[in-house]
């Protein structure tokens, strides 16, 4: 069935008058003394003519602008909002393109393109349910539509459902220009589903279909080391660089390959170039460090996780490992900071909090020194949090007959707040000296 463009009149009194989807004019009737009609209908084509000629030389807002003319002049322009719908789909601009694509598919749902159109930009939003049945409502009526069973092979994956997205690939094995592709695809969906050796044989057929392709060396590669087949992956990333030798990717993973094997000269030699062409991440500097440790070279090392830890303080691993070449270097007051720092990275924020409420729950239940166990635990894991020391000041204070631990302790909160300055409640700070003045004066009653 053609698609239908532009439906121009439709009153009783004329007969109907379309311009199929070739743009070829086909007349059932036309009275002689309605010359505006042809006129009208030549204005239509022109200028969506015009505006395909936009696109292809890649001006896309020009095209946009004489195709939002078109639609604005004429509701009913199906290849108008489809075209216009697309061009804002190439422009990322996945909102107004839905729309007007919508609108494309109520004025012809059964246009395939439209469909296709229409269920990607459905993909691109995160609207993955709509994108499926976009796509598995063009194989129900093609099941041989390769862009459509690709589509929902994608779909599937991004639902983390590889089984079915196995399932969509596999017919396509016989398609010869997808071959390569979905050969690739099947391969990821066997990786992620757990079966490496089946990822592999995938992947494999792909490389030696397409072995110039670092996407598929990537897969490969990652699939090499997995299994602990070192020198495989290198041999193929390697032989990929060869083609691609600023691929930084390919760099990257030849640099950790080269690690993971010990062989870190080289792979320092491989982190370098990724530097000098333009890959100065946290990750690439933090391997580097490695690298230079590893053999011996502590000062460059301690640069380069220093890097690492400058591009990216949040990094626990960054910031050990910068305090252990500061330690070796002698700066051992610099060392322990950064391990403090590294600690409490590599912590979770909630622990201190899964601490106190222990600590309540055992006050409650009259488990004291478990309670008190529980709150100096959650004050290693964040210091700053005053309240803390007041708690097991009290906890002494009410339930322990040696005055002097709950004194100390009173005097340690007190300490806490002036050095840490950190937010304490006036109130119970007033409260904790004036315990301290009575406890001095009860302990000195009791020792004289």
């Amino acid at each position: 069935m053609k698609c239908i463009e532009h439906i121009l009149f439709s009153y009783s009194i004329f007969p109907l008058f379309v311009i199929t989807s070739n743009v070829t004019a086909t007349i059932i009737k036309v009275p002689q003394d309605q010359p505006t009609i042809q006129a009208g209908i030549d204005s239509g084509i022109d200028l969506l003519n015009n505006a395909k000629r936009e696109l292809q030389k890649g001006d896309y807002f020009q095209a946009i602008e004489i195709l939002e003319r078109i639609v604005a002049e004429d509701s009913l322009y199906v290849q108008a909002f489809f075209i216009l719908g697309s061009a804002y789909q190439s422009m990322s601009e996945y909102n107004k393109a839905l729309l007007l694509l919508k609108r494309a598919n109520l004025l012809d749902p059964d246009d395939v393109n439209i469909m296709l159109a229409l269920g990607r930009c459905y993909m691109e939003l995160g609207h993955l349910s709509q994108a499926q049945k976009q796509f598995e409502t063009v194989l129900g009526a093609d099941s041989s539509n390769p862009s459509a069973r690709l589509k929902l092979g994608d779909v599937y994956m991004k639902q983390q459902r590889y089984g079915r997205a196995s399932e969509t690939f596999r017919p396509l094995l016989q398609h010869s220009p997808t071959k390569s592709y979905v050969s690739m695809k099947l391969g990821v969906c066997a990786y992620h589903a757990g079966d490496l050796d089946l990822s592999k044989v995938h992947l494999r057929n792909a490389h030696q279909i397409n072995p110039g392709s670092p996407v598929i060396v990537l897969h490969l590669s990652r699939v090499y080391r997995d299994l602990e087949e070192f020198d495989s992956a290198l041999k193929v990333v390697t032989e990929c660089l060869r083609k691609h030798p600023k691929h930084l990717a390919l760099l990257r993973q030849r640099g950790d390959l080269l690690v993971s094997t010990g062989d870190y000269w080289r792979a320092r030699s491989t982190y370098y170039k990724l530097i000098s062409l333009g890959d100065s991440s946290a990750v690439v500097f933090q391997r580097l460090g490695f690298c230079h440790y590893y053999t011996g070279e502590i000062s460059s090392a301690r640069n380069a996780f220093g890097q690492a830890f400058q591009k990216d303080s949040t990094s626990a691993l960054n910031c050990f490992y910068h305090g252990i070449t500061n330690k070796e270097l002698g700066s051992h007051e610099r060392a322990q900071r950064l391990y403090g720092k590294a600690l409490s990275l590599a912590l979770p924020s909630f622990y201190p909090d899964i601490f106190v409420e222990s600590a309540k729950l055992y006050e409650s239940e009259e488990e004291y020194d478990n309670a008190v166990k529980a709150y100096e635990k959650a004050l290693e894991y964040d210091a700053d949090r005053c309240e803390l020391v007041f708690y097991v000041a009290a906890i002494y204070d009410k339930h322990y007959a040696d005055r002097k631990m709950a004194l100390s302790h009173y005097e340690k909160y007190l300490k806490h707040v002036r050095e840490y300055g950190c937010d304490f409640d006036e109130k119970v700070a007033e409260y904790a000296a004036a315990r301290i003045e009575k406890l001095r004066e009860e302990i000195f009653l009791e020792e004289k």
